[in-house]
Order: C-alpha cells, then structure tokens, then sequence
C-alpha cells in the first residue's frame, strides 16, 4: 500500500485450467507474506495463474475500537472524526489491483519462467453487518457466525481483519471492505429444541443488518429401495455443482439413509456408492426438484428422497482409428442423450497404444459416443464447444449387463 509492505497478508494462488471437459479457476495453495511483504511460489507446473490476497491496515481500528478510549470511556466528536478516519479494510484484491475477478489479469507461466507479481492494497471504508438475535431468542442463545470472502472456484476464504462483538444477544461484524462473502453460522435452538447452521451468500455496499435464514440449509433423508440388490455398506453421496463439495449419508440395513450435515440450497448431483454392479435406476424426492439424476434443493424444510436401485451395469469397448490404424492417445466419449441433466452417467477413457478402449459401469440407456484426437483441454461440457461433434458421434444403447463393441473414427479437437 503506497509503496509500504504489507506483513502477515494472507496470498493464494488460483489455476485456470481445463478439468473434467471446462474452464475452471481452482485454488492451488496459499503463503502468508513476511515482514517484508514478499511471498513465493515455487515448482508450479505450466499454465495460467491468478493471485488474491487478503490483508488487515496495521494502523486499522474497527468499529468496535472507536466506541471508547482507553480508559473505557465514550468518546467525544472530535475523537470519533479522527477514529473514523482510520475504520479502514482492504477489499479480498486480485493481481495487479482489482477488487474484483473479473477485472484480474492473468499470469502465464511458461517452462522455466521466474515472474514477479507485485500487488498494489488500498484501503476502503470499512463495513459493519450486524446479525440480529433470532425471534424469541433470549441473549445467551446468541448467534455464532462466521465471514468469508468467495473466490472464484466457489471456495471460501477467511477474513483476518474482521472483529465480532456481541452486544444485547445481537451479534457485529465489524472491519469488512465491500464485496461478496459467504455467512455461516450456528444459531442455537430454543429450549429443547436442536441448533441449526445457516449458510447464505451476500453482497455488501453498506452497512448491513442481516435475519439468518435457519432455511439456508435443509434436512435431507430418505429410503433406498434395494430391489433385490446386495447393498451392506451402500452410501448416498450429494456432490454440490458449484463447489464440488460432497455430504455422506450411510444406508442402513433397511434403506433408511440420514444427512447429518444438512447441505445448503444448491444443485447436486446424487449417486450411491459401495457396491459394485449397481445403479440408480430411478430417483424421486419431495421438498426438491429432481431433473435427470441432479437434485436442486431450494433451502428449507425437509427433504425427502426415493432411490430405486438395480444391477446389471454395461460395457462398451473397441477401437479408435485413425487413417486406417489405431490411434494411441485418444480420448473417448460416452455422453447420455440428456447428459447435461445426468453427469454422472458420462464415461471417458483413453485409448491404449493399439487404440483400443474400455468404458465399465456403463448404466443402461442411450448414448453418443465419440473418439477425439488432442481433446484433453477441450471444453466438452459447453454445449457449443462439443456440438460440432455430436453430428458424426455412434448413437449407442447400453442394456442392463450388456455389452457393445464399436470402431470409432477419430475427430480432430481442432474442427469448428
């Protein structure tokens, strides 16, 4: 800040890379500067990088600071003028000096390169949310949150420079720069009543008072019909589309299945993992809305799922050619007919030498399948990016225990 170092700044280094067929910007690892402000990464393997940094003004002092002197008395106008001038934060910043990701630029790291990366803080006003006590809570069944700015993998990242202060049950956040957090927290319940954890996204351009939402989250259960399938360790895995985070739920002997961490309002992709042979042939739920074998929850409530399992998964193999031979190398592409509703059913493999291949546990139904040649930083959920494709891809039905062979032309990833 001002050509002055900033010591004890928190740094992480993000990726933007092609993974599982799109652009995506992931978190790689995080340093703390030294007295000097000086950070360094090091053995990183070739690619596009971004940075964020999260740091705390030294001569910050919060809302909080500014109630009393030292003595612990009020302050008068004139102190307060002065103080406010200092109840500065940093925004969450981005190489070289954006407040926002957007606005970020991109560090291309090549074999062998040794690049600096200087970063310009300025300090803003800073922000209070206030939290207010949940309806008829009494002050010690207080709120416990917690603030974190998003980055843009969806991941969180902790605020140092925030302070919290309880006042009459009602709970501050002070210290915070304008922009995007995420705000967890813990309220408790009343009386007998269990506690709930609430997540919600906000923006802030102001100060804030904030109502939690003990909706953000919702309680998730429900039965596994086994159909007859042999199931003794099965577990109902929800994955969040947005963050790829996943919640756990065991199935007991007799199908019943219980989240013990409610997961947040969100899409999900939902699978049943622990036995071999085994999918799931149907998926219905209350309290949510089910498209393919995603589930969108809305925040709220209870709900309630229905699984209906089978066995008898299917194979598909064969050869990928290329001017007459087998290509090595080449990646193969099983899509459902509705596969942007039904991730989870999309296999890929990669040609062996002779260019043959094997896609396993392939659940019965429709399919296209498709055998590309240097795809693998192609962007093939996009539907524009894999459409030009589709129309020469082998339409392919799986049956339950089935098997199907194909020899597959192999497309250039470079065609438009």
């Amino acid at each position: 800040e001002h050509n002055e170092p900033v010591a004890q700044a928190q740094v992480v280094l993000l990726r933007a890379a092609v993974g599982e067929g799109e652009m995506a910007v992931s978190q790689v690892t995080q340093r703390q500067t030294d007295d000097l402000g000086a950070y360094h990464f090091a053995h990183l393997a070739p690619g596009n990088y971004y940075v964020a940094v999260s740091a705390r003004p030294w001569y910050a002092i919060s809302a909080v600071g500014m109630m009393r002197n030292a003595r612990g008395d009020s302050l008068t106008p004139q102190q307060e003028r002065e103080r406010s001038a200092l109840n500065v934060a940093y925004p969450l910043t981005y190489y070289p000096s954006a407040d926002e990701f957007t606005d970020a630029e991109s560090i291309a790291l090549h074999p062998g390169d040794r690049t600096i990366a200087d970063i310009s803080l300025h300090a803003v006003p800073a922000l209070t949310v206030r939290i207010a006590r949940p309806p008829g809570g009494s002050p010690r069944n207080r709120p416990h949150p917690s603030l974190s700015a998003v980055l843009p993998d969806g991941s969180t990242f902790g605020m140092g420079g925030a302070a919290y202060q309880s006042r009459n049950g009602e709970m501050q956040i002070t210290g915070i720069a304008p922009g995007h957090y995420s705000l967890t927290a813990f309220v408790p319940g009343r009386r007998r009543e269990m506690g709930v954890t609430t997540q919600q996204d906000i923006d802030l351009s102001s100060d804030t008072e904030i109502s939690l939402q003990p909706g953000s989250s919702a309680a998730v259960a429900g039965k596994v019909d086994f159909g007859g399938v042999s199931c003794a360790q099965c577990r109902v895995v929800l994955t969040s589309t947005a963050v790829r985070h996943s919640y756990t739920a065991e199935v007991v002997s007799g199908g019943d299945f219980v989240f013990a961490e409610s997961p947040p309002r969100g899409t999900y992709d939902i699978a049943v993992y622990g036995a071999q042979d085994v999918y799931v042939r149907s998926l219905a739920a209350s309290g949510a809305t089910v498209r393919g074998r995603q589930l969108t929850i809305p925040g709220g409530g209870a709900v309630s799922l229905a699984l209906a399992l089978s066995n008898g998964v299917g194979r598909v193999e064969g050869l990928a050619r290329k001017n007459g031979q087998g290509l090595a190398g080449a990646m193969i592409l099983l899509l459902p007919e509705d596969w942007r509703q039904n991730p989870g059913l999309v296999r890929r493999d990669q040609s062996d030498s002779d260019g043959s291949f094997t896609l396993p546990s392939v659940v019965p139904g429709n399919y296209l399948l498709l055998a590309l040649e240097s795809a693998w930083d192609l962007e093939w959920k996009n539907p524009a990016v894999i459409q030009p494709f589709l129309k020469n891809a082998e339409r392919v039905q799986v049956a339950a225990g089935g098997s199907y062979e194909a020899t597959l032309n192999v497309q250039p990833a470079t065609q438009k």
